[in-house]
């Protein structure tokens, strides 16, 4: 049984990344699947969504942080990424109370919940850290 970040008891959760999610997604992906995959990732990982969340958040502007919240709940459960999507559910939440303290709370949490499920998404095999990296640096040139 692997016992790395991205791996620990299955249906753990402590787990990073829900190592059955991310099976059944890369179990049914083909090679185009795969590409497509990849690119899902580097842009979950590349910041643009947790920036939007906190300029919007630093601004009261509820509207799009309960847009972009949302947008990372659905990814992270998507990827697997469990914890960092119930934090963004609760910070949707917040967005639509606009309750800034929720807000001020919820935002290191996301912030750092976020970076290690890109760190495991990085280090899983099929999506090789350098393959991840170079793939952001296209997105960030296409936009």
């Amino acid at each position: 049984m692997k016992t790395d970040r991205t791996h620990r008891r299955r249906g753990s959760s402590d787990a990073v990344l829900d190592p059955a999610m991310l099976g059944a997604l890369l179990d049914e992906a083909d090679e185009e699947g795969l590409g497509v995959l990849r690119r899902v990732v580097a842009s979950y990982c590349s910041g643009k969504l947790q920036d939007e969340i906190e300029r919007s958040a630093a601004t009261a502007d509820w509207e799009v942080l309960e847009r972009a919240a949302h947008n990372l709940k659905s990814l992270s459960a998507t990827l697997g990424a469990r914890q960092v999507a119930e934090i963004a559910g609760e910070l949707e939440e917040a967005a639509v109370a606009h309750d800034q303290a929720s807000c001020r709370r919820l935002l290191p949490r996301t912030a750092s919940r976020l970076e290690l499920a890109c760190k495991a998404l990085e280090e899983t095999p099929v999506f090789d850290a350098e393959l991840v990296v170079e793939m952001r640096r296209g997105l960030d040139r296409s936009q």
